[in-house]
Parts: C-alpha cells; sequence; structure tokens
C-alpha cells in the first residue's frame, strides 16, 4: 500500500475515512534525505479541498490528513487554536522537487514548515511558501482508513503485485531471481520494470505496465541490453542486425520508486520505443551520464511462473517444481556473504580513509547521546576545501550535502556530509581549526547530536537538526535557534554528480547498466 499511496496519479480516487476523493494535484518535498508528497484531494460530494501528506519509505506509510483554516499561527514554541494548546513538534526547510496538476507550487520553490501537536494528535500545520502562507488543521490517520484507491484514468500502474527481492520466476523454462525493482513515472502514467538475475549470462529486465484497449490488460515484456553503438537510430525508425523498427513513443520518465540497484530517487531520463514484427521491441534510453539499448519481446502472463518461494499471485501460472526455499535462501544468504567478505574488496568509509589520510590528523573521540562514539579529525584545509575532500573520499554514497546559506563559499560556514554509512559535520573549532566528526549514520528520531568544541555551537545545532528533520529531545531549542539560518542543500550538488559519475563511470566500464523497459 506505501508504493501505491506515494504513487497517487491525477484523476485517482480514494477513501479515507469512508468518504470519496480524487487527487486534483500533488507537489513533492524533499528535506535532506527525507522525501514526502502532499496531495491536493477534492471530496466527491461537496467539493471540500483537503491535502493528504504520504511519507516514504515506510512499510505502513505515515498519512497526515488536512483542512485549510483561516487562522494565522504566531511561530513559537506553543499556539493556541479553538481554546486547545499545541506544542511544536518539528520544523524546518522543505524544497519542492516536483508537482502535478493545478497548482501554484514550483521545482525549487523552498517552502518554511512548522507542525505542532496537541495532547490528543490533532495537528496544526503553517507552511511559508514564497507568495503566501497556508494554515492548515488535521491529524494522523489511523491505519487502515485509507482504502479503496482506484487506477487513474490511463494509468500505466503495474499490472503485478510487488514482488520482493530474491523472488524465483521462471520464463520460458528458464529460472530467474529478482535482483532489483525501480518504479517510473511520465506524466500521469506509471509502469515498474524488475531486473532479474539468471543462472548465467548478463541480467535481463521484466516490464509491468497496465495498457491494451481497455486499459487494463496486464502488458509484460522481457529486455536485454545491446550495444548502444550496434544499432542505427534514425528519425522514426531504427536498424539492428538488418532489421527495420518503426517509431511507436518516446518521452521523459522519472524514477519514483526503487529498491536495489544503482538509482538516484527523481532521477530523470528520455527514451524512445520502436517495434518490428508486433511483438518485437527495440528501446532506447538516455541518461545524464549513459546511452543504453535493449532489444526485448512481449510476454503473456501464463508465461511468467512464480516459484512458490511467495504465493503465487492472481493470473500468474505457479511453477509446477516444488521448491524447499528456506533453507535454500539461507545457504544462498550465507554463501553470498562468504564471497562479499573474502573475495570481493569493499572500499572503507569516510572514517576509515580519513584515518589515513595525511590532510587530517585525528584529534579524539567524543561520546554521542546514543552512547556511540565519533571521531574528530583536523585539517589545514578550509572548511570549504575540507568538505569538497570529504565528499571525494566516497561519492557513490554521499546522499546529500547541506551547508548554512550565504556561507557556502567562505570558510566559516558550518556543513553536514549525510552519506548512506555515516555523518560527517564539518564546522570552525574555538580555537579556529577546521574540525571534521565522523559518526555512524543514526537512523532514529532523537538525533545523536554532541559536538567537539566548535566555535558557534547553537548554527551547528540548528543546521544538525534541520538537515535531519530531528529534535533533540534532552535539549529543545526554540524555533528562532532551530530556524536562525536558512539552509542550502544544492551547493554541493555538482560536485557530488561530477565525483560519483567518475566512481560509476569506472564502475560501469565493466559493462552492466540501469533499465530496459520502455
Amino acid at each position: 500500500m506505501s508504493f501505491a499511496l506515494y504513487g497517487l496519479q491525477l484523476g485517482q480516487t480514494v477513501r479515507i475515512n469512508g468518504s470519496v476523493y480524487t487527487v486534483k494535484a500533488m507537489i513533492e518535498f524533499r528535506q535532506g534525505s527525507f522525501w514526502w508528497k502532499e496531495y491536493t484531494l477534492e471530496q466527491a460530494f461537496d467539493g471540500d479541498i483537503v491535502w493528504l501528506s504520504v511519507e516514504r519509505g515506510e512499510a505502513i506509510p505515515v498519512c497526515l490528513l488536512f483542512r485549510p483554516v483561516d487562522a494565522a499561527f504566531l511561530s513559537g514554541e506553543r499556539v493556541v487554536y479553538e481554546g486547545r494548546e499545541y506544542s511544536l513538534h518539528e520544523s524546518g526547510l522543505a524544497e519542492v522537487r516536483d508537482f502535478l496538476g493545478h497548482t501554484s507550487a514550483r521545482v525549487g520553490d523552498v517552502v518554511e514548515f512548522a507542525e505542532y501537536r496537541d495532547k490528543t494528535g490533532l495537528l496544526l500545520s503553517r507552511e511559508q511558501w514564497p507568495d503566501r502562507t497556508k494554515y492548515s488543521a488535521g491529524a494522523e490517520l489511523p491505519k487502515g482508513k485509507i482504502a479503496g484507491v482506484s487506477s487513474a484514468p490511463g494509468s500505466r500502474e503495474t499490472c503485478m503485485p510487488t514482488l520482493p527481492l530474491g523472488q524465483e520466476l521462471r520464463i520460458h523454462g528458464e529460472t530467474y531471481v529478482v535482483a532489483s525493482r525501480v518504479g517510473y513515472r511520465q506524466g500521469a502514467f506509471t509502469w515498474v520494470e524488475y531486473e532479474l538475475r539468471p543462472p548465467r549470462g548478463p541480467n535481463v529486465w521484466l516490464s509491468a505496465e497496465r495498457g491494451g484497449e481497455d486499459g487494463n490488460a496486464c502488458l509484460l515484456s522481457l529486455h536485454r541490453s545491446i550495444p548502444y553503438t550496434d544499432v542505427q537510430w534514425l528519425e522514426r525508425s531504427a536498424l539492428y542486425f538488418g532489421v527495420v523498427y518503426q517509431y511507436v513513443e518516446g518521452g521523459t520518465a522519472n524514477v519514483i520508486d526503487f529498491e536495489g540497484g544503482d538509482y538516484d530517487y527523481n532521477e530523470r531520463f528520455s527514451f524512445t520505443s520502436y517495434r518490428s514484427g508486433g511483438s518485437k521491441i527495440l528501446s532506447c534510453e538516455i541518461w545524464e551520464d549513459e546511452k543504453e539499448a535493449s532489444i526485448g519481446e512481449e510476454l503473456t502472463m501464463p508465461e511468467v511462473q512464480l516459484s512458490r518461494c511467495a504465493a503465487p499471485a492472481e493470473g500468474f501460472a505457479p511453477s509446477k517444481k516444488k521448491r524447499r526455499c528456506f533453507p535454500a535462501a539461507i545457504l544462498l544468504f550465507f554463501l553470498a556473504a562468504l564471497v562479499f567478505v573474502f573475495l570481493i574488496p569493499t572500499a572503507p568509509a569516510i572514517g576509515a580513509r580519513l584515518a589515513s589520510n595525511s590532510s587530517f590528523q585525528h584529534v579524539t573521540p567524543v561520546t554521542l547521546p546514543n552512547g556511540k562514539k565519533a571521531q574528530v579529525y583536523a585539517t589545514a584545509l578550509s572548511p570549504n576545501e575540507a568538505c569538497r575532500a570529504i565528499i571525494e573520499l566516497d561519492p557513490k554514497h554521499v546522499q546529500y550535502v547541506t551547508t548554512a546559506a550565504g556561507t557556502e563559499s567562505g570558510d566559516a560556514g558550518e556543513r553536514l556530509v549525510q552519506t548512506s554509512r555515516e555523518t560527517v559535520m564539518i564546522y570552525v573549532s574555538e580555537d579556529g581549526k577546521t574540525l571534521a566528526q565522523v559518526s555512524e549514520r543514526d537512523m532514529g528520531r532523537g538525533g545523536s547530536y554532541a559536538a567537539y568544541r566548535p566555535r558557534n555551537s547553537a548554527r551547528l545545532l540548528g543546521l544538525y537538526h534541520n538537515s535531519r528533520r530531528w529534535f533533540d529531545a534532552g535539549k529543545r531549542r526554540s524555533v528562532a535557534e532551530i530556524q536562525a539560518f536558512p539552509m542550502d542543500t544544492r551547493n554541493y550538488d555538482s560536485l557530488v554528480a561530477s565525483a560519483r559519475q567518475a566512481s560509476v563511470s569506472a564502475r560501469r566500464s565493466s559493462g552492466g547498466g540501469r533499465s530496459f523497459g520502455k
């Protein structure tokens, strides 16, 4: 349900607390590494407008339902509305990353928000947009109160249930294992692709979407990669090994969800699709850093068999071969672990690399509130130079880099580098030295802030919590302290992209690719 709710499209209907609503618009926000969508819903009977907020990434999504109110909430730790006292729950800055439908939001807009809660769980929300302030009241929806999600008109949403990584499939008698999954969107259309690993040879891709004359048919196709340069790409056709393929469709799409694989959320690419002989498909995809081509063919539902490792989905033929999947899965896990540990060299994390880097000297360990240790390193580099050097140590795992807006080009600004493995705070110490404090990534919401002798503790604390959408429960700060400065999350984007591209290019030079399906 989380994938379905996060992928709602214009025209879809949802039933909430017994009322039916239609999706009229969508805005997607990002704050650091957190993403969520806010849908504008119109009630079917009286036309009332509400907003549904859906956080991404949860097995059961966190859904908040808001209605517009006329009251103006003053800033501060507490506000009073209709006789109830509300306390500040979270606040910060968020950036608009995407939108659909009738809305004044635009990509790149920065919104300052504050969310308040009372003792019963009721919510107040204030959003400060560049041209307006929006006030609303609502509550978190209990699990199970959202039901009846319909298909959007013309939706290419997957006709398959979500297949878990490791699921086995049999196609034309060959056994495949699901290695990754990625969801795409082109306007109001969505589809899903699965990367499948065969017993031998390169991986292939299974694409699934709804379509056909009535829009409800399940369209499946299987694709394998081919060298892009082997195809003669013409304006309305393509030539591959003497066969002419005629242009069918093309456009631009973006990644909306994924599990496994080498993707970036909201990453965009252009595609063109050609056909020959009815079921033969030739596809071209142009990503920011790569051009890819694939050749494929259409499949029918009976041609795809799910193994008994998972309950057969409606429409799929169950595999006739019985399997004892659980012991096999354990065996495969340990075999993979042995290969990973003993045969595949792993890149050290930033902390390990700083320990052996001549430009950085270890200063001291710091005990964080969660009991774990952080390591502090000093350098003669400026904060800007140190940040750039640290990004280049592990660009593949960098998720975002946050600075205090207006200081990103100077030497005194604090910086926070968040990777999938670590958190690195870069700042100036009391005695004017540049310090880099490295800790393990803390996934909890309580935070683990503690800095070693920062020159501006309040400023670094604000950057830390605004970046990670957390408050320190033990040391609650006022809104003025937390939001004393705006943040910039894009200043180092080009550096991260170029460093990551150098790493990706080296990795992909031995073969591979992202996806093939359109």
